[in-house]
């Protein structure tokens, strides 16, 4: 039909207009906070701008929702302006017809959104790791080791620590090197199913091999308790100490350092299964980002429910008044997220209610807005 053509013609040029826009300025931000470090670390210019390529898809999640609103506000604004949306009501054409071609592009931008968090963004994520990894390594062999010494004091984490609730274990790291694998100043304590100690090794050094799925120890000792008595009953070093059966990925710790929000949704994922089964409040707000992020598509819908009537109202009334209403909204839903992921933060309301009221919020008034203008 060609009044669909001519909505999607004028809606795709406003977004791609806006969205390269927005994304141009993401990368901006980028270059001036992250090229320093990678030139100091001897990445290459052709391996800098892989690695800024490959920050793009972890953003779009988040900004197609926002470039979405603009657009619809700014083209059927536009339609608005000339009249063209009173001729088409006038002609018979109701707001809901008008809406289509725009819902049709929220369902292909919602589709986008879940495959970028469940495939692009894990595959963009583990290439960069791998790539600073190899930058990382290649640096170290390069540089002298005093200098390779100062500037992997950059990359250390510290104080890294974990409890594996399935194998119950803790882990205690002193430093911890993510580019290289290997910590420092290294205890695991192994309990037994009434969370006496029966187990533990303490090494200088501990490496984990990603291919193997295991830890090797280095230069340490292991001690063996009966799980009564707090001193071991043996005790033996050891120069190297091979784990098959220790396998906890340190890229999970890794994660549990960060923020839910820092996590895209494989990520997220990978911490909630590390815990499935065990209630802690402490994976809460991870489950809490999860669903969200789950739901976040459906907002592009529900953009496209109340940016269309706002932006196509009446001829009497200031065009800005209905786009500046369809802001104040969208603003609106993200104070209502914020309070809610506290909610469920805190264990007020379960992790999928909190993740579910802000899109029932502004679905709610969607629907009213639409039926209004209807």
């Amino acid at each position: 039909m060609k009044l669909y053509r001519y909505i999607w013609n004028e809606w795709i040029k406003v977004f791609l207009i806006t969205g390269c826009l927005v994304v141009g300025l993401i990368v901006i931000q980028e270059v001036y906070s992250r090229l320093n470090g990678w030139i100091e670390k001897g990445a290459t210019w052709g391996e800098i701008i892989f690695l800024f390529l490959l920050k793009v898809p972890l953003f779009l999640p988040s900004i197609i929702p926002i470039v979405l609103l603009l657009s619809v506000l700014f083209s059927i604004g536009v339609m608005h302006r000339k009249n063209e949306i009173v001729a088409m009501r006038a002609a018979g054409i109701s707001l809901w017809k008008i809406s289509q071609p725009l819902m049709f592009a929220a369902f292909v931008l919602a589709g986008t959104i879940l495959y970028l968090d469940a495939s692009f963004v894990p595959w963009s994520v583990e290439t960069q790791s791998d790539l600073e990894t190899k930058i990382h390594e290649r640096r170290v062999n390069a540089e002298s080791a005093e200098v390779a010494t100062k500037q992997e004091k950059k990359e250390i984490v510290r104080n890294l620590g974990y409890l594996n609730f399935h194998e119950q274990r803790l882990w205690l790291m002193g430093n911890y090197d993510p580019f290289l694998r290997r910590g420092e100043e290294v205890t695991v304590y192994q309990m037994d199913e009434k969370g006496r100690e029966v187990y533990r090794i303490r090494a200088a050094h501990a490496s984990y091999d990603a291919e193997l799925g295991s830890w090797s120890f280095e230069k340490g000792r292991e001690l063996f308790f009966d799980g009564e008595s707090e001193e071991p009953y043996r005790n033996r070093g050891f120069e190297t100490l091979l784990k098959p059966d220790v396998n906890e990925d340190p890229q999970i710790m890794i994660y549990l350092r960060k923020k839910p929000q820092d996590l895209s949704l494989f990520e997220l994922r990978r911490v909630i299964d590390a815990y499935e089964g065990f209630e802690t409040p402490a994976i809460v707000p991870y489950e809490v980002r999860y669903f969200r992020n789950l739901l976040s598509p459906l907002i592009c819908f529900l953009v496209v429910g109340f940016g269309v009537p706002f932006a196509a109202s009446g001829v009497r009334t200031n065009p800005m008044i209905g786009i500046s209403k369809a802001v104040g909204l969208f603003v609106l839903y993200f104070i209502v997220s914020n309070i809610s992921t506290i909610m469920g933060d805190a264990g007020v309301v379960e992790p999928f209610i909190a993740a579910g009221i802000p899109l029932i919020f502004i679905g709610a008034v969607a629907v009213r807005v639409f039926v209004k203008a209807q």
